[in-house]
């Protein structure tokens, strides 16, 4: 990865979901853009692995928090703590998801 941006944004991004799959790689391409990127994954384990690879690369621009976004509390508290530290938030990807895997009538 690259610390090149295409385009400078310097817009402000939360991605909720934002330590693996579909959701790092968004946070991968806000990064490169120019952006600064809150992101949040229910494991502290998986925030810390991506922040591990993305903060040496984006270095004061790339924040991640363990957030559970099935808890209102949460993430309410999330979203003042990046309000507060930048005053705006100018991208939501909400991108979080739960995948229930079992026949259509075993679900309630």
């Amino acid at each position: 990865m690259s610390s090149e941006t295409s385009d400078s944004n310097d817009s402000i991004a939360i991605v909720t979901g934002g330590s693996r799959g579909i959701g790092r790689a968004v946070v991968d391409a806000l990064l490169r853009r120019g952006d600064t990127v809150w992101f949040c994954s229910r494991s502290q384990e998986s925030v810390d692995r991506a922040l591990s690879d993305l903060e040496p690369i984006f270095p004061d621009r790339v924040f991640g928090r363990a957030v559970d976004v099935g808890d209102q509390e949460a993430v309410d508290a999330f979203v003042a703590e990046v309000a507060d530290h930048h005053d705006r938030i100018d991208v939501l990807v909400n991108n979080a998801g739960l995948g229930l895997f079992a026949p259509v009538d075993e679900i309630s």
